[in-house]
């Protein structure tokens, strides 16, 4: 089940939906894995796939953050050989550029990124 939220600034008015997490396709599957090979997910998760053809696909909306403050979501997967992980998504910054970082532990609170108010969840839904 993935979560959603809608973050509002009190100060500043920013405002930022999210939604992430895993919904129904998140499980492994094999169209995830047909998906990969077509390209939809990246060179570097088909590259991972054609070299490692028997590994487990899953899909997933991972939550990204920037040292600049941004929140960010994209579509993506895990893919995992008998070895572990052998992908996990990467994602650089729409505003700064900078490589971001996926959030592990999600808060109910973040700073705004523009005025580092912190910002509070206006809205919540639980989505597959």
């Amino acid at each position: 089940m993935g979560t959603g939220s809608t973050y509002c600034c009190p100060n500043c008015g920013y405002r930022k939906e999210l939604h992430y997490g895993a919904g129904f396709r998140s499980f492994v599957s094999e169209k995830v894995k047909k998906e990969i090979l077509e390209g939809e997910y990246g060179r570097n998760a088909q590259r991972v796939v054609q070299v490692h053809p028997d590994a487990s696909c899953a899909w997933y909306r991972p939550l990204f953050h920037c040292t600049c403050g941004y929140y960010s979501v994209k579509y993506s997967v895990h893919i995992w050989g008998s070895d572990g992980l052998l992908y996990s998504p990467s994602m650089r910054c729409y505003r700064c550029h900078r490589k971001m970082w996926e959030v592990e532990d999600v808060t109910s609170a973040f700073p705004c990124p523009k005025c580092g108010t912190l910002m509070e969840e206006t809205d919540f839904v639980c989505w597959d």
